[in-house]
């Protein structure tokens, strides 16, 4: 399966990419920016993934916390989802 992930082009990997819905989308780019850093510690979110965060958190902390301790999910930290509230206003 690695085998087949690595020949495969990039072009393939963006048409697969572009097919997938706008949340999942952003799960796989969040997590291509982390394994490309190296690390989360200072990576910039968008404020589409910051309030997708903080609305996961919303409904359960636990299984937040959870999935961030055990790394499931490229999740943002409390500083991420406490910024001023006009991030979140609606347009």
């Amino acid at each position: 399966m690695k085998q087949d992930n690595a020949a495969m082009s990039e072009e393939k990997v963006e048409q697969s990419l572009a097919r997938l819905p706008d949340k999942q989308w952003q799960q796989v780019q969040a997590c291509c920016q982390a394994s490309k850093r190296g690390g989360t510690p200072g990576m910039k979110y968008t404020k589409e993934w910051v309030l997708e965060c903080t609305l996961r958190w919303i409904k359960s902390p636990r299984l937040y916390e959870q999935i961030h301790r055990h790394n499931i999910m490229v999740l943002t930290r409390n500083s991420c989802r406490h910024r001023p509230p006009e991030i979140f206003q609606s347009e």
